[in-house]
């Protein structure tokens, strides 16, 4: 299973490594990342969409297994946010998230096609795009209202995301039967492949950026269990409860298990809580998941 994690993981090191070396200058990850958000993701989960049959959408029980893995692990980080000392309604919501929140997008796809295959992704994008809406764009709905400040412009950057409007157009073309021209489908396809290595080194791009001057206490190993173990486990026995099938449970299973994501640095900063903590606790389950990815990988294969 290593021939699988480390080549993945390589790439996101040599990102990091062109961070910290300063070989990209000044604006290299927000331009790396805004390619990856804008121009080669959404033809991605586009064509996964697309080229998948419509009656295959109709397997819920691995979304509801998830969510309910991750309902579970916010219940638990939300009680144990204070023990660690983070006090607050906010500064515990943002903790909950760091506990539950996958890097699905930047790491999961490409480790699911890397370890799968290519054609088999669409479940991990479902759950991508429902983590995305419930916990990005919900979490940047309710910590505005809680603190009292509107709410319209989180609703319409959630609604605004990329990634909602290539998975309901590739929805479309599925259901109904669209046939994409040769041209539009090698333009899709080309700006696809370039996806998945992109969003890695992007990954090591951000990483290196957010890491600087991170340090790692109990609160941030803490979390990193509830990330790495518990979520998955529970995760896991939720597929069993729902009854699951195979390939949709592997897919829930292993998103659960990867590190927490990069946007949960990005909410932190926006509201200014918690933002070293963080990029600390990404660090953190990213370099640590090599060894816990590696181990699950050889479970589900």
């Amino acid at each position: 299973m290593i021939s699988i994690v480390l080549p993945v993981f390589a790439v996101i090191g040599l990102g990091w490594l062109a961070q910290r070396r300063g070989w990209l200058g000044d604006g290299g990850a927000g331009a790396l990342n805004a390619f990856v958000f804008r121009i080669a993701l959404p033809p991605l989960l586009f064509l996964a969409m697309a080229r998948t049959p419509f009656e295959a959408f109709g397997q819920w029980r691995f979304l509801a297994a998830y969510l309910s893995g991750t309902a579970g692990v916010w219940v638990l980080v939300w009680w144990l946010a204070p023990r660690l000392g983070f006090n607050g309604f906010q500064a515990r919501w943002l903790t909950c998230l760091g506990a539950t929140f996958s890097n699905a997008i930047y790491l999961g796809i490409p480790l699911f096609e890397t370890a799968f295959g290519a054609l088999s992704a669409q479940p991990v994008i479902l759950i991508a795009l429902m983590m995305n809406l419930l916990l990005v764009g919900g979490s940047l709905i309710v910590l505005q209202a809680a603190s009292g400040e509107g709410t319209r412009a989180a609703i319409k950057e959630t609604l605004s995301n990329p990634m909602l409007f290539a998975i309901g157009a590739g929805l479309l073309v599925s259901w109904f039967d669209i046939a994409l021209g040769d041209g539009a489908d090698r333009l899709l396809s080309l700006l696809a492949q370039a996806a998945s290595p992109v969003a890695l080194f992007a990954l090591g791009v951000t990483l290196g950026v957010a890491g600087s001057g991170v340090r790692f206490g109990r609160p941030q190993w803490v979390l990193l269990v509830a990330k790495l173990f518990v979520h998955p486990a529970l995760v896991a026995l939720a597929c069993w409860g729902f009854q699951a099938d195979a390939i949709n449970a592997q897919a829930a299973i292993l998103i659960a298990a990867v590190p927490a994501g990069s946007l949960v640095h990005v909410v932190a900063a926006r509201r200014g809580t918690l933002e070293t903590e963080s990029a600390a606790l990404i660090l953190l389950t990213t370099a640590v998941s090599v060894v816990t990815l590696t181990l699950l990988l050889e479970w589900l294969l």
